[in-house]
């Protein structure tokens, strides 16, 4: 053990061995120990691995895998998880060192760290997953393709359809909603690893402030829970349908499993007179219920086919023998019963779990249904014998309709995916807006402008901690900023308090990620994709956006002027509103002067009634200003007349910007809605 220990710490300190001082013989001694591995012989492979791992710890062929992949494997078949850990990291920092990935390395870390829940992990584990689906695509490694699949099969069902069919070939979803397919039908389109990890990338991060990707921690975790209890070999994913949902949703907050052993059913399934029907008959099933999620649609039911759980439908509860129940013979009469007893006791169980009893479309035939077996057994009590009766009607039918028709709405209804990384927290209401202006450096600052509802404070008197994200084209972050506010510093309640927060360096498409914390208990999450940033180019036109702002505030201090941002989204008729813009690149005419018009549209959209539905209802107002100056750049700003916004249901207001000497054009624009109480 302590020599181990030695030669693992001399291989991670040392540099990565290039390929040329790898040993000759390395190829055979590493198939020796893989064959070894593979037959169950892991303690004959330890000292052969061992010894070419001391001597070549980035060890590595895209037929075979990695002297670090196969040693760690036989100290985990040795009963010896933590010195294959140990193993595994050493192995992913020299491979690194040595340019070279091995993705049955990569794939072997994973499963070890979330299937073992090593929290302490995880952040390098969810950058090792990132790292594996970029890199997928343009290995040669025969490993790479299976377990790209298998992550491909795990993410789709996560991503929003119209996007899928860039992944892998369209799985058909089936009529539960379900698309779990089976090993061999997934079908990589090409670049799908890449792709993958792009989303991933775009997916918001559940908490900035770390510096990690929760939302894939969570996902990975996720997976590992779902291998380990809901497995299924035949599965792409490697779990059954509970473990797709499960992925998806999380936990959820009811389960239930409807069981079939109620003393009054087993009175009439059981009865001397009655054909025969055993327990074996009920299908094994579990019924899962998310209230929180696309309500009332939060059900899912599924039924154990021998093999795997399956999704399915309330009708499938049903013992295949009761299905067809009906017809006017002693036989088929005894049988109704016996079905409509069980659609009774299923409805009751439903009600008893919690788990959504004439929940969905058509709610009102489930509840009928409900009703009318109750009222077909009570009448069959008063009758000499409990079989003597006419035939049922075809409640079954009508149960596959009700299922049909929930599924329907589920899919449209339930999200993709759902995190619990913030499960606790409560909305936290915040009002912002941005506007990009172009710093002397010739990169775009943007100017963030933030506030709140009054008295979002006066209950919850705790720090808020704001937090922002600066994401490149690609959306890999290339900056993180952050600052505390005391609640006494934003509730005002002489005026509205407003915080500004800037964030610069930008110079071409950029993305924002933006977070408010108030802990313990609230929370703000924005994502702001694809800015651009403006054009440094001095032969260009350029503008600012729109910077609303008070007119009550705009005072003169020395020669400037001071802004109070307005962040809303709504306006009053007749509020002072002032705009502030800046204008860069204009051009010097023969007098060494500027000249350029400012000209104003307010374009006011009335709300409608059914009779204007075809109608232009939109009116433009509209105002020219000519400027001269003597500075490439102008700083300007304009009041907005609202008098005659009264009635309208929004207010766009377009700021354009012709330079007379250049003849060239730009504007930009900024939208209100109206209150109009």
């Amino acid at each position: 053990m302590l020599a181990l220990l030695v030669s693992l710490g001399l291989a991670a300190g040392a540099p990565a061995q290039p390929h040329t001082a790898w040993p000759p013989d390395g190829p055979e001694r590493l198939q020796r120990g893989l064959d070894a591995v593979e037959a169950g012989h892991p303690e004959a492979a330890r000292p052969v691995l061992e010894a070419l791992f001391k001597e070549a710890a980035a060890f590595y062929t895209p037929d075979l895998g990695s002297a670090a992949y196969w040693l760690g494997r036989a100290h985990a078949d040795l009963d010896a998880p933590d010195q294959a850990l140990r193993v595994w990291e050493a192995g992913l920092d020299h491979l690194d060192a040595a340019g070279r990935f091995d993705p049955r390395l990569a794939e072997a870390y994973l499963e070890r760290v979330f299937g073992d829940s090593l929290e302490v992990a995880y952040g390098r584990a969810a950058d090792l997953y990132l790292r594996l689906l970029e890199t997928a695509d343009t290995l040669t490694d025969a490993a790479a393709r299976p377990i790209l699949r298998r992550h491909i099969a795990r993410i789709l069902p996560l991503v929003p359809e119209s996007e899928r069919g860039t992944l892998g070939r369209p799985v058909a979803p089936n009529g539960f909603g379900i698309l779990n397919p089976d090993r061999d039908a997934v079908a990589l389109q090409p670049g799908a690893g890449a792709r993958a990890a792009l989303w991933w990338r775009r997916t918001p991060d559940p908490v900035l402030a770390t510096g990690r990707h929760e939302r894939i921690e969570e996902h990975l975790s996720r997976v590992a829970y779902a291998r380990a209890h809901f497995p299924c070999s035949a599965c792409a994913t490697g779990y059954d349908d509970r473990g797709e949902i499960f992925v998806r949703l999380g936990p959820p907050p009811r389960a239930a499993s409807i069981t079939f052993d109620d003393s009054r059913l087993l009175d009439i399934l059981l009865h001397p007179n009655a054909p025969h029907i055993s327990r074996r008959d009920f299908p094994k099933n579990a019924v899962w219920y998310y209230p929180d999620l696309g309500y009332p649609y939060g059900r899912f039911v599924f039924i154990d086919n021998g093999e795997r759980y399956q999704a399915g439908g309330l009708f499938d509860l049903i013992p295949l023998s009761l299905r067809t129940a009906g017809g006017f013979s002693r036989r088929s009469a005894m049988l109704a019963t016996m079905r409509d007893m069980v659609i009774v006791h299923i409805y009751e169980e439903l009600q008893r779990t919690h788990t959504g009893i004439g929940d969905g479309p058509g709610s009102g035939s489930a509840q009928e249904i409900y009703q009318e077996a109750r009222l077909r057994m009570a009448e069959l009590a008063t009758q000499e014998s409990a079989y003597e009766a006419a035939p049922a009607s075809p409640v079954p039918t009508e149960i596959q309709q009700e299922d049909r028709l929930y599924a329907v709405e589920q899919r449209l209804r339930m999200p993709e995916q759902h995190t619990n990384v913030l499960e606790e927290m409560e909305d936290l209401p915040v009002f912002f807006r941005l506007a990009r202006f172009l710093d002397a450096d010739r990169t775009t600052r943007t100017e963030l402008f933030w506030t709140h509802p009054a008295g979002t404070f006066e209950e919850a008197p705790f720090l808020v901690d704001f937090y922002a994200a600066q994401l490149d084209h690609r959306f890999q972050r290339r900056a993180m900023d952050g600052r505390s506010y005391p609640p006494a510093r934003l509730d005002d309640p002489q005026s509205m308090s407003v915080s500004t927060f800037t964030l610069r360096g930008d110079t071409a498409t950029y993305h924002l990620r933006l977070q408010w914390l108030q802990r313990p208990r609230r929370e703000r999450s924005y994502s702001i994709d694809s800015l651009q940033a403006l054009n440094p180019d001095p032969a260009v036109l350029e503008m600012s956006d729109l910077l609303p702002a008070l007119m009550p505030e705009i005072a003169q201090t020395g020669g400037g002027i001071r802004l109070t941002p307005y962040p809303l989204p709504r306006i009053r008729a007749g509020m002072p509103l002032a705009l502030y813009f800046e204008i860069y690149h204009l051009r010097f005419g023969p007098d060494d002067q500027t000249r350029y018009a400012v000209e104003v549209v307010v374009e006011r959209r009335d709300a409608g009634t059914l009779q204007q539905l075809y109608r232009d209802r939109t009116r433009r107002t509209a105002a020219r200003t000519d400027v001269e100056g003597t500075t490439s750049t102008a700083r300007e700003y304009i009041a907005v007349d609202l008098s005659d916004v009264r009635g309208a249901e929004s207010v766009t207001v377009t700021v354009r910007v012709t330079d007379e000497v250049s003849e060239q054009v730009v504007e930009r624009s900024v939208q209100f809605d109206v209150f109009n109480r």
